[in-house]
């Protein structure tokens, strides 16, 4: 029976982890970023939901407070649990931790007010510096025992590359470019160092240190770091002004597909759980299509918009969730909540493919789910999961958890039942026994 712990000291009580504070913040912008998300479905179905508010600043505000609040606080939050500094850094994590959270929720009002405009764009460059302030406050130095400590420097170092990038579309817009394969290829350099750097390196950091997966996903984190920069080019609906710029974002989409495979093979083969689990299938899912994009299959289909928001939906619902639900609720989620969660999001993930994909569109409208249809499942996708994971955040916790003896940190529940029972009475030898020993 596992022993109750003491209470805090009062020092300890005066002094709270600065993970936690992360892993605070991290919990609201989730809420916040699938609450807004629910509603732009909702919206969208029904348009007299939205009143007079615009849907495309909605829209911003949605992607913007996910990225800067739920997928940056959510790995900080694990960052900062493994590599937490001692005296003075303690304070100054803590209100990094408490700025970014407030600049996370300025910055989502921001946006739904006037999209891209004189406020907003000044709000993401503080976060860009917040990045900064973040790389040095926890960037983990050689030594210091961590198996997983080259994915984190892998990770931080694309999240400020993805900072730098953001660099280039103002700079773009400074000397009258307002449109063109330029200016598109620098939004989506941000958008990829981000995504398959930041966020997806990150990811395999977490699982590397909560799986003691660290030597299998290290080359899968160098892969995607390698391809990210190149893949952008395979982003860009502009036509390139060079044609073999097509063929350098093919070979890095391949790197990154390489990465993301070899990531789900080695998730999947360790068995986590149905929440982990979720991750290492999304994962696959993820690098199949990467791959397929690689050689040159859908081209047509790589720019249309509902396949686009499906693919970025499934990297940050599908693999980085389930990975930051465990960094933010260390007790073990109830199984009912993470299938609901994980079926919301396949729905409406499926739903969003088909509205982009016409074989899959064609095939569904024989049966008589058309176009305002699949806009339904979506929907109901969307919120079936938004709720799931609000409640993911915010439920009592229900357990507790244990290193094992690989020091992995997995969950256990507490007993049920602690009524000592009586020793069980011994058991008779049997004939053949009996006869054996005779015989001896």
């Amino acid at each position: 029976m596992r022993q109750p712990t003491s209470p805090p000291t009062p020092a300890l009580a005066a002094d709270p982890d600065p993970a936690a504070v992360y892993a605070r913040w991290a919990a609201a912008s989730l809420v916040l970023t699938v609450a807004l998300g629910a509603w732009l479905r909702l919206a969208m179905r029904w348009p007299e939901l939205a009143g007079d508010v615009s849907l495309a600043h909605a829209v911003h505000a949605h992607s913007h407070t996910g990225f800067f609040g739920w997928a940056v606080l959510g790995l900080a939050a694990a960052l900062a649990r493994r590599s937490t500094p001692s005296g003075s850094g303690r304070p100054w994590l803590r209100r990094h931790a408490h700025v970014t959270g407030a600049a996370t929720v300025a910055a989502m009002l921001a946006f739904a007010w006037q999209g891209y405009g004189s406020v907003s764009i000044p709000l993401s460059a503080v976060h860009v510096a917040l990045w900064g302030a973040l790389a040095w406050l926890l960037w983990p130095r050689r030594g210091d025992g961590g198996a997983d400590a080259p994915l984190w420097r892998l990770a931080l170092a694309a999240l400020l590359l993805a900072g730098g990038a953001t660099v280039l579309p103002v700079v773009l817009r400074v000397r009258g470019v307002a449109s063109g394969w330029a200016r598109a290829a620098g939004i989506q350099l941000f958008l990829t160092l981000f995504v398959q750097g930041w966020m997806g390196i990150g990811t395999l950091a977490v699982l590397a240190r909560r799986l003691d997966l660290a030597a299998a996903l290290r080359p899968a984190g160098w892969l995607m770091a390698l391809g990210a920069p190149a893949a952008t080019l395979l982003h860009v609906a502009a036509p390139p002004p060079w044609p073999w710029l097509v063929a350098v974002g093919r070979a890095g989409t391949a790197l990154v597909a390489a990465g993301m495979l070899l990531a789900a093979r080695a998730v999947l083969r360790a068995r986590p759980g149905a929440l982990l689990g979720g991750t290492g299938v999304a994962a696959g899912v993820a690098g199949t299509l990467a791959l397929g994009a690689a050689l040159g299959l859908g081209g047509s289909l790589l720019h249309a918009r509902s396949l686009v928001v499906a693919y970025v939906h499934l990297l940050l619902l599908g693999v980085a969730t389930p990975v930051l639900l465990d960094v933010v609720r260390r007790p073990p989620l109830p199984r009912p909540l993470v299938l609901a969660a994980q079926g919301g999001v396949a729905a409406m993930l499926l739903a969003l493919g088909a509205l982009g994909w016409p074989p899959l569109g064609g095939a569904l409208a024989a049966v008589g789910l058309g176009p305002m249809g699949l806009l339904a499942a979506a929907t109901a996708g969307g919120v079936v999961a938004a709720l799931a994971l609000v409640g993911a955040v915010t439920l009592p916790a229900t357990g507790v958890r244990r290193p094992d003896r690989r020091g992995r940190d997995l969950p256990i529940r507490p007993p049920t039942d602690v009524t000592p029972r009586p020793a069980a009475a011994p058991r008779r030898p049997g004939p053949v026994a009996t006869a054996a020993r005779r015989a001896g």
